[in-house]
Parts: C-alpha cells; sequence; structure tokens
C-alpha cells in the first residue's frame, strides 16, 4: 500500500514541472471523454469540487453516453437535477488506483446523497467486484461496467485526483419495487403482492434511509402455520417485517457466520455460512446479493421465514459437496460486457497457446527419445567392433542438465504523455 502513495506523489510531482495539470485541462486532453465533460461543465460547484482533487471519477466514454441516451427516458436527460444525480454517482471520495479497485470485493460510497435519487447514509453505494480482466463495478439492476482506461492523475491545489475512462454508464439504483420488477424476480414480486401493505416497512421504497431487505423468492404458506391463509392481518405483518432490517444496510462482504442481526419485527435473523461459501438467513439459502436499491440493499433467500421459529437452522451435512452456482438476475444478463468478452478472448487464446506449447514439447521430446535410442544402438555396435581391434572405450557421455530460468514478475507502467494529463497502466 506504501508503493502505491509514494507512486501518485512521483507522478504529481513530475506533472508540477510540466504546469497546472487541472482537472479542465485533464479532461480537455482526453477526446473519448468530450460528452461527459460537457455535461460536468453544466456544474460549476460540482466541478469546483473535483477540482480540488481527493476524488476518484469514473468517466463513461462518448459511447457509453450514446447508448444512455437512447433509452433513458427523456425527462431525465432534460432534468438539470437527474443529470447531476448521475454525475455525482460517478465520483467516489479518495484516491483509488486500478489495483486497489481489484483487491476485493467491496461498496464505495459516493456523492450522490440527494434525499430524492438517494437515502443511504453516507452516500449512495456503487459495487465493485474484480475480476480476470480486471475490475467491474455494479450499479442499478446489477447493470456492470468495466475500465477501459485506468489512472489518469489530476493535479488539485494540495492533492491529486485520478479518473478510470469506464464503458457504460452507471445508473443510480431505483426504488425497491422498481427494481425486482425490472430484473424479473418474479417469485419475490408474488410475495409482495400477496400481502397487505405494511405502515412499518413501506418506507423501503420512499424516502425513509438504511434498509437491507432479506425478500423471500417463495412464501411456504402450505407449510408454514404462521403464514397460513387464514391468518391475522398483524401475523402477516409480523412475518414480512421479520425480513426487514431498519437502520443498517448490510452487504455481502460484510457476512458473518453466526451474525446475529435484528430485524423490524423486534427478533433477530442469524447468519450461516457453510464451509463451501453459502450463505443461510435461519434455515434459508440465499440465492442472490446486493441488489442496490434507493433506499439501500436487497438480498433474494429461497423462502419466507417464520418469526415464530428463529432458531431454524439449515442441514449442512452435504455442504462440501454442495455450492450455489445460480446466477443472479439482471435486467441485461443475457449480455456479456466488453470487459467480460474480452477476458473469455484472452483466456481462449491462452488456452489454445499452452495447448500448441504442450504439443510441440511431446513432440520434441519423443524425437528426442528416438533419436537418443538410434544414437544408443549405433554406439553399441561402434563400440563391438573397437572392442574387436583392441581399441579404448570411449569416455562416457557428459550428462546435461535443462535449465529452467525463473520468472520473477515485476510491475510494468506504461505511459503515454501530454503536455497536460498522463495516462498511466498498471499491469
Amino acid at each position: 500500500m506504501l508503493w502505491i502513495i509514494f507512486l501518485l506523489l512521483a507522478l504529481a510531482w513530475s506533472a508540477v514541472g510540466q504546469g497546472t495539470n487541472n482537472l479542465t485541462l485533464v479532461l480537455s486532453e482526453l477526446p473519448q471523454l468530450t460528452k461527459f465533460t460537457s455535461y460536468l461543465m453544466l456544474f460549476p460547484d460540482l466541478l469546483a469540487e473535483l477540482e480540488n482533487g481527493n476524488y476518484t471519477m469514473l468517466a463513461p466514454d462518448n459511447k457509453a453516453i450514446d447508448t444512455y441516451l437512447n433509452y433513458v427516458q427523456s425527462n431525465q436527460t432534460n432534468d438539470p437535477k437527474a443529470i447531476l444525480a448521475v454525475l455525482s454517482y460517478h465520483v467516489i471520495p479518495g484516491v483509488y488506483t486500478n489495483v486497489q479497485l481489484e483487491s476485493e470485493v467491496q461498496f464505495l460510497p459516493t456523492l450522490l446523497t440527494d434525499p430524492a435519487y438517494a437515502n443511504v447514509t453516507g452516500g449512495q453505494r456503487v459495487g465493485v467486484y474484480p475480476t480476470d480482466a480486471g475490475v467491474t463495478f455494479e450499479a442499478a439492476y446489477k447493470h456492470m461496467s468495466n475500465i477501459t482506461v485506468p489512472n489518469t492523475i489530476y493535479l488539485g491545489p494540495s492533492e491529486t485526483g485520478i479518473i478510470h475512462i469506464i464503458d457504460r454508464v452507471l445508473e443510480p439504483p431505483l426504488s425497491e419495487t422498481a427494481t425486482i420488477s425490472v430484473v424479473g424476480l418474479d417469485g419475490v414480486v408474488a410475495v409482495q403482492v400477496s400481502l397487505p401493505i405494511n405502515p412499518e416497512v413501506v418506507g423501503v421504497d420512499g424516502t425513509v434511509s438504511d434498509w437491507t431487505f432479506f425478500a423471500p423468492n417463495s412464501s411456504r404458506r402450505t407449510t408454514d402455520p404462521s403464514l397460513s391463509d387464514n391468518s391475522s392481518t398483524q401475523a402477516e405483518f409480523d412475518a414480512e417485517e421479520y425480513h426487514f432490517v431498519h437502520g443498517r444496510v448490510i452487504y455481502s462482504p460484510d457476512f458473518r457466520d453466526g451474525m446475529r442481526i435484528k430485524t423490524v419485527e423486534g427478533k433477530d435473523l442469524t447468519l450461516t455460512i457453510a464451509p463451501n461459501g453459502t450463505t443461510y438467513v435461519n434455515d434459508a439459502k440465499v440465492l442472490y446479493t446486493d441488489y442496490l436499491i434507493s433506499t439501500g440493499v436487497v438480498h433474494v433467500i429461497e423462502w419466507a421465514l417464520n418469526p415464530n421459529d428463529t432458531e431454524a437452522r439449515p442441514d449442512l451435512s452435504n455442504s462440501s459437496t454442495s455450492t450455489n452456482s445460480t446466477t443472479a438476475p439482471s435486467s441485461s444478463s443475457s449480455s456479456l460486457s466488453t470487459g467480460a468478452k474480452a477476458g473469455i478472448g484472452v483466456g481462449v487464446a491462452l488456452g489454445a497457446l499452452l495447448a500448441i506449447g504442450l504439443l510441440f514439447f511431446f513432440l520434441r521430446r519423443r524425437k528426442r527419445t528416438k533419436r537418443s535410442t538410434e544414437t544408443g544402438d549405433a554406439r553399441t555396435t561402434q563400440n563391438k567392433q573397437l572392442a574387436l581391434v583392441e581399441m579404448p572405450q570411449p569416455e562416457k557421455p557428459k550428462s546435461h542438465e535443462m535449465y529452467s530460468p525463473g520468472s520473477g514478475q515485476e510491475w510494468e507502467m506504461d505511459t503515454n504523455e501530454s503536455h497536460i494529463g498522463r495516462v498511466y497502466e498498471m499491469q
């Protein structure tokens, strides 16, 4: 971690000698960000704040913005508050290089704090996921965006800032009901519409901040007495409230085995993490995690929980061999991102090269073995002939060891330099 700080300081110092590389000048030297820059210039207060440095900007390229404008509703593109909300969602306080972003799954706060669009203490989060191709960001509906150009440094008065160019606009998360409908969580929708509106939890879909919702994918009404068709409204309210946590947004990296969580109903939920990594809430398996919503986060569980059986636990007798391999639904789950396709292409290419290399190795080894056998036979015949004329035996050939050089790794830094800004790629 210390070397990253030294690197940023070194980059900042080298930039000082080239002039004032402030944010405006650096953006002017990035032709793929002309549309993002034009929107940013509409909000001088936000621009002035970013000019101070100590921010990480996730800047969609021109193609990403065109794609976004083609399907987003026109009232959002013409509403200054909506545009500002989207821009704010692309700014993370603090400086994060691509290496730091690739270190672990994390949910980082952004500058989006307007209660009309987000009600999460500290700012709406963006999901950060390390991948084989680098790093993927997740926003509303589990839409994914990837870094295409990392680590463009700019200078503030006393602190640096950093820009990562990305290939998709990050949409701010919307309400819980809109999210589960758009991504196709039909089981969750069916359970919710079967229940009466509960005033104690209706805030999850509005302007009340900080919710975690463990959303059941089925009701289990036929087997759970507390959820029978003859249940009273209060019993249904209690059962519903047992799935909500208020005042605490719990993302999946925060899950811990044995963790107890107080619900709106008043009783605790208990998390169990099996040896194979599968997570359970009481006895219900977690199917999908981390659907970001405007007021917090939704995790989908296998079935409805029974508030009258808080000690229910999963049967882990087969957990060492059974794994949860389901893919979380998203509104675009059928298509691969550019970064994912690139990762697959690289993997296929490397696999092909490896196969060719192994084939070449075995063929060459086989040829050497055959040649060695033929040479040995020839030498045996020659030795017999030499022995007949009483010639001295030839010296035993010396053995040869094959030297395999080490494969030490080192950091490589590619620099595309201009008189205004620099792009640094860490591989």
